[in-house]
């Protein structure tokens, strides 16, 4: 009868690949229901050669994979722009789509600073990446610009000023 092998007491294993002898620590593991001791196993290829086969693998199948990918995109154009907005939406403001939709349908779906437009943008901080709520276009635009270059609006707020007092004028003639 063959002795079953204590994984967890092992110290160095040979690769398969590379044919060294290296500690255990540079071999990854997996679950594995029937290794009778651990539940676990070691691979056969230490974690080096098995990072240079997989990158072999991945620059070898590139075209096949690139094939594959754009033709199911053109098959199914309505998921993969599910799947985009999906993926821009997580990577840009951590939100789901579901949030994003709540986020743009809270204030009865209206621009959080104008309330005249429907609200399309989400707003946030660059800084941060704080998300703040949901504008139009225009607002999102405009409040992009003023977080650049906050002087902006100190001379906006003067050429208000001129252009209220030019209104007031020309209602009193």
């Amino acid at each position: 009868m063959v002795k079953p092998i204590d994984y967890a007491a092992l110290t160095e294993r040979r690769c398969g690949a590379c044919k060294q002898t290296k500690l255990i620590a540079e071999f990854g593991r997996y679950a594995d229901a029937s290794a009778p001791l651990t539940g676990w196993r070691y691979y056969y290829r230490c974690k080096d050669c098995n990072k240079a086969q997989c990158s072999d693998y991945g620059k070898r199948s590139r075209p096949k994979r690139n094939a594959r990918l754009s033709r199911w995109r053109k098959e199914n154009p309505e998921r993969a722009a599910h799947h985009d907005k999906k993926g821009r939406l997580k990577k840009k403001y951590g939100l789901t789509i579901a949030e994003a939709d709540a986020l743009l349908a809270a204030n009865d779906g209206k621009c959080l600073i104008c309330h005249d437009a429907k609200a399309v943008a989400i707003d946030h901080c660059h800084r941060t990446g704080r998300v703040r709520g949901g504008l139009c276009t225009s607002c999102n635009t405009f409040l992009g610009r003023v977080e650049a270059n906050p002087a902006i609006l100190t001379r906006m707020a003067c050429h208000a000023d001129v252009l209220l007092e030019i209104a007031n004028a020309e209602g009193a003639q």
